[in-house]
Protein backbone atom coordinates (compact mmCIF):
# COMPACT_ATOMS: atom_id res chain seq x y z
CA UNK A 1 0.00 0.00 0.00
CA UNK A 2 1.28 3.46 -0.88
CA UNK A 3 2.39 5.78 1.90
CA UNK A 4 -0.15 8.45 2.94
CA UNK A 5 2.03 11.23 1.52
CA UNK A 6 2.84 9.41 -1.75
CA UNK A 7 2.01 11.32 -4.95
CA UNK A 8 -1.08 10.29 -6.84
CA UNK A 9 -2.26 10.70 -10.42
CA UNK A 10 -5.74 11.70 -11.55
CA UNK A 11 -7.55 11.92 -14.88
CA UNK A 12 -10.29 14.41 -15.67
CA UNK A 13 -13.55 12.72 -16.57
CA UNK A 14 -16.74 14.42 -15.37
CA UNK A 15 -14.69 15.11 -12.26
CA UNK A 16 -11.12 14.26 -11.31
CA UNK A 17 -10.77 10.50 -10.80
CA UNK A 18 -7.84 8.49 -9.47
CA UNK A 19 -5.97 6.56 -12.14
CA UNK A 20 -5.41 2.86 -11.57
CA UNK A 21 -2.34 1.57 -9.78
CA UNK A 22 -0.70 0.39 -13.00
CA UNK A 23 -1.15 3.73 -14.77
CA UNK A 24 -0.09 5.71 -11.69
CA UNK A 25 3.11 3.70 -11.26
CA UNK A 26 3.92 4.06 -14.95
CA UNK A 27 3.31 7.82 -14.86
CA UNK A 28 5.41 8.28 -11.75
CA UNK A 29 8.22 6.40 -13.47
CA UNK A 30 7.90 8.72 -16.46
CA UNK A 31 7.79 11.75 -14.17
CA UNK A 32 11.02 10.80 -12.44
CA UNK A 33 12.82 9.71 -15.60
CA UNK A 34 14.05 11.76 -18.52
CA UNK A 35 11.15 10.74 -20.75
CA UNK A 36 8.38 13.16 -21.68
CA UNK A 37 6.16 10.58 -23.39
CA UNK A 38 5.39 6.92 -22.96
CA UNK A 39 2.86 4.30 -24.02
CA UNK A 40 1.17 1.70 -21.85
CA UNK A 41 -1.16 -1.20 -22.63
CA UNK A 42 -3.70 -1.50 -19.83
CA UNK A 43 -7.14 -3.15 -19.55
CA UNK A 44 -7.17 -4.01 -23.24
CA UNK A 45 -6.42 -0.42 -24.31
CA UNK A 46 -3.23 1.36 -25.35
CA UNK A 47 -2.64 4.80 -23.84
CA UNK A 48 -0.05 7.42 -24.71
CA UNK A 49 0.88 9.70 -21.81
CA UNK A 50 2.45 13.10 -22.44
CA UNK A 51 4.11 14.49 -19.31
CA UNK A 52 4.83 17.84 -20.93
CA UNK A 53 1.21 18.44 -21.98
CA UNK A 54 -0.18 16.37 -19.07
CA UNK A 55 -2.51 14.39 -21.32
CA UNK A 56 -3.64 10.79 -21.75
CA UNK A 57 -4.58 9.64 -25.27
CA UNK A 58 -6.42 6.43 -26.06
CA UNK A 59 -4.78 5.27 -29.30
CA UNK A 60 -7.87 3.33 -30.38
CA UNK A 61 -10.56 5.97 -29.82
CA UNK A 62 -8.13 8.96 -30.05
CA UNK A 63 -9.84 10.38 -26.96
CA UNK A 64 -7.58 12.85 -25.15
CA UNK A 65 -8.02 13.56 -21.44
CA UNK A 66 -6.17 15.83 -19.04
CA UNK A 67 -4.17 14.28 -16.22
CA UNK A 68 -2.59 15.79 -13.13
CA UNK A 69 -0.21 14.84 -10.36
CA UNK A 70 -0.86 15.67 -6.73
CA UNK A 71 2.49 16.00 -5.01
CA UNK A 72 3.62 14.18 -1.87
CA UNK A 73 3.80 17.18 0.41
CA UNK A 74 0.80 19.13 -0.78
CA UNK A 75 -2.74 18.45 -1.90
CA UNK A 76 -2.31 21.03 -4.63
CA UNK A 77 -2.26 19.58 -8.11
CA UNK A 78 0.61 20.43 -10.40
CA UNK A 79 1.05 20.24 -14.13
CA UNK A 80 4.66 21.43 -13.99
CA UNK A 81 7.16 19.20 -15.74
CA UNK A 82 10.07 18.22 -13.47
CA UNK A 83 13.40 19.67 -14.54
CA UNK A 84 14.89 16.22 -15.07
CA UNK A 85 12.19 15.41 -17.63
CA UNK A 86 13.16 18.30 -19.89
CA UNK A 87 16.22 16.41 -21.15
CA UNK A 88 14.91 13.94 -23.70
CA UNK A 89 16.61 10.53 -23.74
CA UNK A 90 15.89 6.91 -24.57
CA UNK A 91 16.19 5.61 -21.01
CA UNK A 92 12.82 3.82 -21.05
CA UNK A 93 12.25 0.93 -23.44
CA UNK A 94 9.20 1.22 -25.68
CA UNK A 95 6.62 -1.26 -24.38
CA UNK A 96 4.85 -1.67 -27.72
CA UNK A 97 6.14 -3.51 -30.77
CA UNK A 98 4.86 -3.87 -34.32
CA UNK A 99 4.23 -7.19 -36.03
CA UNK A 100 3.54 -7.89 -39.70
CA UNK A 101 1.50 -10.77 -41.14
CA UNK A 102 3.94 -12.83 -43.17
CA UNK A 103 3.72 -16.43 -44.41
CA UNK A 104 0.67 -17.28 -42.34
CA UNK A 105 1.74 -15.84 -38.99
CA UNK A 106 2.73 -12.64 -37.20
CA UNK A 107 6.42 -11.75 -37.48
CA UNK A 108 7.93 -9.05 -35.28
CA UNK A 109 9.57 -6.13 -37.07
CA UNK A 110 13.11 -5.09 -36.23
CA UNK A 111 13.39 -3.03 -33.05
CA UNK A 112 14.28 0.17 -34.93
CA UNK A 113 11.29 -0.22 -37.27
CA UNK A 114 8.88 -0.91 -34.40
CA UNK A 115 10.15 2.05 -32.41
CA UNK A 116 9.82 4.33 -35.43
CA UNK A 117 6.18 3.35 -36.02
CA UNK A 118 5.27 3.59 -32.33
CA UNK A 119 6.85 7.06 -32.09
CA UNK A 120 4.72 8.28 -34.99
CA UNK A 121 1.65 6.73 -33.37
CA UNK A 122 2.38 8.50 -30.08
CA UNK A 123 2.50 11.80 -31.96
CA UNK A 124 -0.98 11.11 -33.31
CA UNK A 125 0.20 10.55 -36.89
CA UNK A 126 -1.76 7.97 -38.86
CA UNK A 127 -0.02 8.10 -42.26
CA UNK A 128 3.72 8.48 -42.80
CA UNK A 129 6.77 7.00 -44.54
CA UNK A 130 10.10 5.80 -43.21
CA UNK A 131 13.11 3.92 -44.55
CA UNK A 132 14.77 0.83 -43.13
CA UNK A 133 17.59 -1.30 -44.52
CA UNK A 134 17.46 0.54 -47.83
CA UNK A 135 13.70 0.10 -48.31
CA UNK A 136 11.02 2.77 -47.98
CA UNK A 137 7.69 1.89 -46.38
CA UNK A 138 4.37 3.70 -46.27
CA UNK A 139 2.50 3.15 -42.98
CA UNK A 140 -1.26 3.63 -42.62
CA UNK A 141 -2.38 3.28 -39.00
CA UNK A 142 -6.03 3.83 -39.89
CA UNK A 143 -6.04 0.65 -41.96
CA UNK A 144 -3.07 -0.91 -40.10
CA UNK A 145 -1.06 -1.58 -43.25
CA UNK A 146 2.58 -1.41 -44.33
CA UNK A 147 3.26 -0.82 -48.03
CA UNK A 148 6.61 -1.28 -49.74
CA UNK A 149 6.91 1.94 -51.75
CA UNK A 150 8.96 0.33 -54.52
CA UNK A 151 7.02 -2.93 -55.01
CA UNK A 152 3.66 -1.53 -53.82
CA UNK A 153 3.19 -4.74 -51.79
CA UNK A 154 0.84 -4.14 -48.86
CA UNK A 155 0.81 -6.21 -45.67
CA UNK A 156 -1.27 -6.02 -42.50
CA UNK A 157 0.41 -4.94 -39.26
CA UNK A 158 -0.61 -4.90 -35.62
CA UNK A 159 0.76 -3.22 -32.49
CA UNK A 160 1.14 -5.42 -29.43
CA UNK A 161 2.61 -5.31 -25.95
CA UNK A 162 6.23 -6.46 -25.96
CA UNK A 163 5.91 -8.01 -22.52
CA UNK A 164 2.45 -9.57 -22.76
CA UNK A 165 2.34 -13.34 -22.39
CA UNK A 166 0.38 -15.20 -25.09
CA UNK A 167 -3.19 -16.09 -24.13
CA UNK A 168 -3.45 -19.67 -22.95
CA UNK A 169 -5.99 -20.43 -25.69
CA UNK A 170 -5.03 -17.73 -28.20
CA UNK A 171 -3.64 -18.06 -31.71
CA UNK A 172 -0.07 -17.36 -30.60
CA UNK A 173 -0.30 -20.24 -28.14
CA UNK A 174 -1.68 -22.49 -30.89
CA UNK A 175 1.24 -21.56 -33.15
CA UNK A 176 3.73 -22.31 -30.41
CA UNK A 177 2.14 -25.73 -29.87
CA UNK A 178 2.33 -26.40 -33.61
CA UNK A 179 6.06 -25.63 -33.75
CA UNK A 180 6.69 -27.89 -30.76
CA UNK A 181 5.07 -30.81 -32.60
CA UNK A 182 6.07 -30.27 -36.21
CA UNK A 183 9.37 -31.79 -37.32
CA UNK A 184 10.04 -29.23 -40.06
CA UNK A 185 7.99 -26.34 -38.65
CA UNK A 186 5.89 -26.19 -41.82
CA UNK A 187 3.47 -29.10 -41.58
CA UNK A 188 2.26 -31.73 -39.15
CA UNK A 189 2.54 -35.30 -40.35
CA UNK A 190 0.87 -38.44 -39.11
CA UNK A 191 4.11 -39.37 -37.38
CA UNK A 192 4.38 -35.95 -35.71
CA UNK A 193 0.89 -36.34 -34.30
CA UNK A 194 1.55 -39.89 -33.09
CA UNK A 195 4.69 -38.80 -31.27
CA UNK A 196 2.93 -35.93 -29.49
CA UNK A 197 -0.31 -37.74 -28.67
CA UNK A 198 -0.80 -39.14 -25.14
CA UNK A 199 -0.02 -42.85 -25.14
CA UNK A 200 -3.13 -44.74 -24.03
CA UNK A 201 -1.50 -48.15 -24.45
CA UNK A 202 -3.55 -49.24 -27.48
CA UNK A 203 -1.57 -48.58 -30.71
CA UNK A 204 -4.55 -49.37 -32.94
CA UNK A 205 -6.80 -46.89 -31.14
CA UNK A 206 -4.01 -44.30 -31.18
CA UNK A 207 -3.50 -44.71 -34.92
CA UNK A 208 -7.22 -44.42 -35.70
CA UNK A 209 -7.62 -41.37 -33.43
CA UNK A 210 -4.68 -39.51 -34.95
CA UNK A 211 -5.84 -40.23 -38.50
CA UNK A 212 -9.36 -39.06 -37.67
CA UNK A 213 -8.16 -35.79 -36.11
CA UNK A 214 -5.75 -35.07 -38.98
CA UNK A 215 -8.52 -35.66 -41.50
CA UNK A 216 -10.79 -33.24 -39.65
CA UNK A 217 -8.05 -30.61 -39.45
CA UNK A 218 -7.08 -30.84 -43.11
CA UNK A 219 -9.44 -28.48 -44.90
CA UNK A 220 -7.23 -28.44 -48.00
CA UNK A 221 -7.45 -32.18 -48.48
CA UNK A 222 -3.69 -32.78 -48.24
CA UNK A 223 -3.76 -36.38 -47.06
CA UNK A 224 -1.80 -36.84 -43.85
CA UNK A 225 -0.50 -33.25 -43.75
CA UNK A 226 -1.79 -30.23 -41.82
CA UNK A 227 -0.27 -26.75 -41.99
CA UNK A 228 -0.19 -24.15 -39.23
CA UNK A 229 -3.30 -22.23 -40.31
CA UNK A 230 -5.36 -25.44 -40.40
CA UNK A 231 -4.04 -26.39 -36.96
CA UNK A 232 -4.86 -22.93 -35.53
CA UNK A 233 -8.31 -22.99 -37.10
CA UNK A 234 -9.14 -26.42 -35.66
CA UNK A 235 -8.25 -25.45 -32.09
CA UNK A 236 -9.93 -22.04 -32.36
CA UNK A 237 -13.18 -23.77 -33.34
CA UNK A 238 -12.71 -26.27 -30.51
CA UNK A 239 -12.47 -23.25 -28.22
CA UNK A 240 -15.28 -21.13 -29.69
CA UNK A 241 -17.65 -23.41 -31.61
CA UNK A 242 -20.90 -24.39 -29.86
CA UNK A 243 -20.80 -27.95 -31.20
CA UNK A 244 -18.94 -30.35 -33.46
CA UNK A 245 -21.71 -30.17 -36.07
CA UNK A 246 -21.68 -26.37 -36.17
CA UNK A 247 -17.91 -26.41 -36.74
CA UNK A 248 -18.36 -28.88 -39.60
CA UNK A 249 -20.88 -26.58 -41.28
CA UNK A 250 -18.41 -23.69 -41.22
CA UNK A 251 -15.63 -25.94 -42.48
CA UNK A 252 -17.70 -27.06 -45.46
CA UNK A 253 -18.00 -23.47 -46.66
CA UNK A 254 -14.36 -22.71 -45.90
CA UNK A 255 -13.24 -25.76 -47.88
CA UNK A 256 -15.07 -24.38 -50.92
CA UNK A 257 -13.47 -20.96 -50.39
CA UNK A 258 -10.01 -22.53 -50.11
CA UNK A 259 -10.41 -24.08 -53.55
CA UNK A 260 -10.82 -20.55 -54.94
CA UNK A 261 -8.11 -18.99 -52.78
CA UNK A 262 -5.72 -21.29 -50.83
CA UNK A 263 -4.56 -18.41 -48.59
CA UNK A 264 -7.96 -17.15 -47.47
CA UNK A 265 -8.01 -19.12 -44.19
CA UNK A 266 -4.75 -17.61 -42.97
CA UNK A 267 -5.88 -14.12 -43.89
CA UNK A 268 -9.20 -14.58 -42.07
CA UNK A 269 -7.26 -15.45 -38.93
CA UNK A 270 -5.11 -12.37 -39.51
CA UNK A 271 -8.14 -10.09 -39.92
CA UNK A 272 -9.78 -11.45 -36.78
CA UNK A 273 -6.65 -11.19 -34.64
CA UNK A 274 -5.82 -7.68 -35.80
CA UNK A 275 -9.39 -6.43 -35.30
CA UNK A 276 -9.83 -8.18 -31.93
CA UNK A 277 -6.60 -6.61 -30.66
CA UNK A 278 -7.79 -3.17 -31.69
CA UNK A 279 -11.56 -3.32 -31.20
CA UNK A 280 -11.92 -6.21 -28.76
CA UNK A 281 -13.83 -6.26 -25.51
CA UNK A 282 -11.85 -5.07 -22.52
CA UNK A 283 -11.11 -7.81 -19.99
CA UNK A 284 -12.22 -10.70 -22.21
CA UNK A 285 -10.47 -13.99 -21.43
CA UNK A 286 -10.46 -15.08 -25.07
CA UNK A 287 -10.13 -12.92 -28.21
CA UNK A 288 -13.47 -11.38 -29.17
CA UNK A 289 -14.52 -8.62 -31.53
CA UNK A 290 -17.22 -5.99 -31.01
CA UNK A 291 -19.91 -5.50 -33.65
CA UNK A 292 -18.60 -2.01 -34.37
CA UNK A 293 -15.10 -3.45 -34.61
CA UNK A 294 -16.35 -5.93 -37.20
CA UNK A 295 -17.75 -3.11 -39.33
CA UNK A 296 -14.52 -1.14 -38.99
CA UNK A 297 -12.53 -4.20 -40.05
CA UNK A 298 -14.81 -4.66 -43.07
CA UNK A 299 -14.42 -1.01 -44.04
CA UNK A 300 -10.65 -1.46 -43.95
CA UNK A 301 -10.90 -4.55 -46.12
CA UNK A 302 -13.04 -2.79 -48.70
CA UNK A 303 -10.65 0.18 -48.76
CA UNK A 304 -7.57 -2.02 -49.19
CA UNK A 305 -5.95 -2.21 -52.64
CA UNK A 306 -5.81 -6.02 -52.59
CA UNK A 307 -8.58 -7.74 -54.53
CA UNK A 308 -8.99 -10.80 -52.31
CA UNK A 309 -11.94 -13.10 -51.73
CA UNK A 310 -12.81 -11.80 -48.27
CA UNK A 311 -12.98 -8.26 -49.63
CA UNK A 312 -16.15 -9.33 -51.46
CA UNK A 313 -17.55 -10.78 -48.24
CA UNK A 314 -16.80 -7.55 -46.38
CA UNK A 315 -18.47 -5.43 -49.07
CA UNK A 316 -21.59 -7.61 -48.92
CA UNK A 317 -21.73 -7.36 -45.13
CA UNK A 318 -21.50 -3.56 -45.27
CA UNK A 319 -24.18 -3.48 -47.96
CA UNK A 320 -26.54 -5.52 -45.78
CA UNK A 321 -25.79 -3.34 -42.79
CA UNK A 322 -26.58 -0.17 -44.73
CA UNK A 323 -29.73 -1.65 -46.28
CA UNK A 324 -31.19 -3.52 -43.32
CA UNK A 325 -29.80 -1.65 -40.35
CA UNK A 326 -27.89 -3.51 -37.68
CA UNK A 327 -26.21 -6.70 -38.86
CA UNK A 328 -25.56 -7.44 -35.20
CA UNK A 329 -26.84 -6.03 -31.96
CA UNK A 330 -24.84 -3.00 -30.89
CA UNK A 331 -23.43 -4.54 -27.71
CA UNK A 332 -22.82 -7.97 -29.24
CA UNK A 333 -19.37 -9.53 -29.39
CA UNK A 334 -18.05 -12.14 -31.79
CA UNK A 335 -15.54 -14.88 -31.19
CA UNK A 336 -13.60 -16.50 -34.02
CA UNK A 337 -16.44 -18.91 -34.83
CA UNK A 338 -18.99 -16.07 -34.94
CA UNK A 339 -16.66 -13.94 -37.07
CA UNK A 340 -16.30 -16.67 -39.71
CA UNK A 341 -20.05 -17.26 -39.83
CA UNK A 342 -20.85 -13.59 -40.32
CA UNK A 343 -18.14 -13.07 -42.93
CA UNK A 344 -19.23 -16.17 -44.84
CA UNK A 345 -22.75 -14.74 -44.99
CA UNK A 346 -24.37 -17.39 -42.81
CA UNK A 347 -27.56 -16.22 -41.17
CA UNK A 348 -27.96 -16.38 -37.43
CA UNK A 349 -31.27 -16.56 -35.61
CA UNK A 350 -32.13 -16.55 -31.94
CA UNK A 351 -33.29 -19.94 -30.72
CA UNK A 352 -35.19 -20.51 -27.46
CA UNK A 353 -35.85 -23.77 -25.66
CA UNK A 354 -39.22 -23.58 -23.93
CA UNK A 355 -40.36 -25.89 -21.15
CA UNK A 356 -44.03 -25.87 -20.21
CA UNK A 357 -46.63 -27.88 -18.29
CA UNK A 358 -49.01 -29.62 -20.70
CA UNK A 359 -51.46 -30.28 -17.84
CA UNK A 360 -51.90 -26.53 -17.43
CA UNK A 361 -51.59 -26.78 -13.64
CA UNK A 362 -53.84 -29.81 -13.12
CA UNK A 363 -50.90 -32.10 -12.27
CA UNK A 364 -49.86 -29.94 -9.33
CA UNK A 365 -53.43 -29.79 -7.98
CA UNK A 366 -54.60 -33.38 -8.53
CA UNK A 367 -51.53 -35.65 -8.79
CA UNK A 368 -51.42 -36.46 -5.05
CA UNK A 369 -55.09 -37.41 -4.94
CA UNK A 370 -54.99 -39.55 -8.09
CA UNK A 371 -51.48 -41.02 -7.97
CA UNK A 372 -50.35 -40.69 -4.38
CA UNK A 373 -47.41 -38.54 -5.48
CA UNK A 374 -47.10 -34.83 -5.99
CA UNK A 375 -45.96 -33.48 -9.36
CA UNK A 376 -45.31 -29.86 -10.16
CA UNK A 377 -46.27 -30.46 -13.75
CA UNK A 378 -46.11 -32.75 -16.76
CA UNK A 379 -43.32 -31.12 -18.62
CA UNK A 380 -42.86 -30.82 -22.35
CA UNK A 381 -40.29 -28.89 -24.35
CA UNK A 382 -40.34 -26.99 -27.61
CA UNK A 383 -37.84 -25.10 -29.73
CA UNK A 384 -38.77 -21.60 -30.91
CA UNK A 385 -36.77 -19.86 -33.64
CA UNK A 386 -37.07 -16.10 -34.13
CA UNK A 387 -37.34 -15.85 -37.91
CA UNK A 388 -36.79 -12.39 -39.41
CA UNK A 389 -39.81 -10.35 -40.47
CA UNK A 390 -38.47 -10.01 -43.99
Amino acid sequence: MAAPDAPKWEVQLDTWKDLGVEEAEFLEQLWRSKELRGSLRCRGQVYVFDIEKMTQTNTISNKVRTIRRIGPSSEEATNDVPEIARCKSQSMEVALVVEVWLAGEWKRLAKEESNEIVRHQEKGETAFEFSSRGTSYRIDLRHMTQTNVKSNRTRTIRIVDRFAAPEAMGFDAFRLAFRERSTDGKALTLEDMRNSWPDEGDPTLLDLTVKSVLKEMGLRGNSGLVDMTEWDHFWALERDGPSHVSAQEVNEQLALALKKDPQVLGRMQMHFEAAAAEFGREGAEEPVLSSQGLLRACERLVASPQNVLEKQWAAELIRKHQADGEVLEEDETLNYYDFLNVMLGRKRFKVHLWMYDISDGFAERWSWLLLGQSFKGIWHTGVVVEWPDK
